[in-house]
């Protein structure tokens, strides 16, 4: 019996609205087959839409010269579903706005990606709290910086 061809799906994400949108519809025009995950309703404040897409797509928008991606990782079943509720709301917005500009599998792991994002908002107040609330938490003030550990590896 022959072997049966394994697709392998890829996930990117984009730094801007413009460049998902630009790869959402050169892939469509392609005919080449993906989906958009997007953040809403439940992290629309704190996530960025996910495009999913085969080699193929993948290799075709690597081709397109005015479209940049943040990077590529195998697509891998989510553990976690968008929550469907509403979103809490909060007197001020700390966190602004965040896009993720560096996206690919983790070195040390490759069951976990590790991604770098610019957010436009101060957490500097917030970092205290996610320290006390959050387990495996350290947070260093002089620089300020919070780092998440997951067994005896950041996170």
């Amino acid at each position: 019996m022959p072997d049966k061809e394994i697709l392998v799906d890829y996930l990117t994400t984009f730094a801007s609205s413009g460049d998902l949108e630009n790869a959402s519809q050169a892939l469509a025009r392609g005919g080449f087959p993906f989906h958009l995950y997007t953040a809403e309703p439940g992290y629309s404040r704190v996530g960025t839409a996910v495009l999913r897409t085969g080699m193929e797509g993948r290799a075709r928008l690597g081709e397109i010269k005015n479209i940049t991606c943040a990077g590529w990782v195998e697509y891998r079943q989510p553990a976690v579903e968008v929550p469907a509720g509403p979103l809490p709301q909060f007197a001020g917005d700390q966190f602004g706005q965040a896009a993720i500009v560096y996206l690919a599998p983790c070195v040390a792991d490759l069951s976990r990606i590790r991604l770098i994002a610019h957010m436009s908002g101060d957490l500097t107040q917030v970092l205290p709290y996610l320290n006390g609330s959050m387990p495996g938490a350290f947070y260093n003030h002089e620089l300020p910086s919070l780092t998440l550990m997951d067994g005896y590896r950041s996170r």
